[in-house]
């Protein structure tokens, strides 16, 4: 489970820096455009000032020449502060758009850590209860085997005091004495001479 979960997560990795590349190249991609864009406007806008300039030159006096490129002059700086401000606003497109790619980053790299250690808990959890069984199943056998040998061993204690009770009271009903007055071959036992005679 471990190793499938580093396999899954090498392969999020691998797809998030590929979609950074993605978006670092599209990004550099619309930077150059709009600047490209931007000169383009820019040379056009001298050319035509140029030839304006140059018409001028053939066509009217000195002063008119000198408003035009006053004008000119204008224009450009217009120009540039336009294709500025376009700048600007790219990068802070670019700067916004990399932030958000981070963040987006950052939270599927912590989803991805939770999601390990979840389930590095789930084995954990699993492996405790499993030990748990076993043990008690263990602490059952041992109880029960107990348990049948204390039973066995109370009813061969009860067994033989009732064949030693037996035995005393068969000895008592042939009124066996301790003297050796005479034995007895039909009792086995050694009687007396007066229950005898009796």
């Amino acid at each position: 489970m471990g190793g499938a979960l580093t396999i899954g997560s090498k392969k999020r990795g691998h797809t998030i820096g590929r979609a950074l590349l993605v978006v670092v190249a599209v990004l550099v991609v619309v930077v150059v455009v709009v600047v490209a864009a931007a000169a383009v406007v820019v040379v056009e806008v001298v050319v035509v000032v140029v030839v304006v300039v140059a018409a001028a030159a053939v066509v009217v006096k000195v002063e008119v020449i000198v408003l035009i490129v006053v004008v000119v002059v204008i224009v450009l700086v217009g120009v540039g502060v336009v294709v500025v401000i376009v700048l600007v606003v790219v990068v802070v497109v670019v700067v916004v758009v990399v932030v958000v790619v981070v963040v987006v980053v950052v939270v599927v790299v912590v989803v991805i850590a939770v999601v390990v250690v979840v389930a590095a808990a789930s084995v954990v959890v699993k492996v405790i209860e499993v030990s748990t069984s076993s043990s008690s199943s263990i602490s059952r056998s041992s109880s029960s085997s107990s348990s049948s040998s204390s039973s066995s061993s109370s009813r061969s204690s009860s067994s033989g005091g009732s064949s030693s009770s037996s035995s005393s009271s068969k000895s008592s009903s042939n009124n066996c004495t301790p003297e050796v007055d005479h034995y007895d071959f039909t009792t086995n036992c050694n009687r007396s001479l007066n229950n005898i005679l009796m």
